[in-house]
């Protein structure tokens, strides 16, 4: 992050982006893949996280590994590194698509995911990945 007020302009635009167009983001049609694009990864890069791998780092010391195929993968969408090591994973979903729904949080909590986004809100949502019940929060 180079400073607190970059950040803080960073964010508030994506946030404005979101609001200006909300009806859009919350269509049906509009699909996950696209809020990566649109969002999480401007998101991400904002704090400071290595989305696109601008240092050129080899593949098993990148800051950041992106699941490219979001449909058909039983891979979590990010997988956030610090050198080399796995700190967290982010399984996006689609603004318009349900988090409560017991599928998306068993496909969290198969990768033990910690924090999903909810981007209707752009705020975490915090899975246990330790209790059994599925839909424990």
């Amino acid at each position: 992050m180079a400073d607190l007020l970059s950040f803080k302009q960073d964010i508030q635009s994506l946030v404005s982006k979101f609001e200006q167009d909300k009806n859009h983001y919350l269509q049906k049609g509009y699909p996950e893949a696209q809020v990566r694009i649109d969002f999480l990864n401007p998101f991400f890069d904002a704090l400071g996280w290595d989305i696109e791998n601008k240092a050129h780092k080899q593949p098993h010391e990148r800051d950041v590994i992106v699941e490219l195929s979001p449909e058909t993968s039983l891979r979590p969408d990010y997988n956030f590194r610090i050198n080399g090591n796995t700190k967290f994973f982010v399984e996006a979903k689609a603004p318009w698509a349900p988090l409560d729904d017991v599928n998306h949080i068993m496909q969290a909590k198969t990768y033990a995911c910690l924090t999903c986004l909810r981007r209707k809100q752009l705020i975490p949502r915090l899975l246990n990945a330790k209790r059994s019940n599925a839909r424990s929060r």
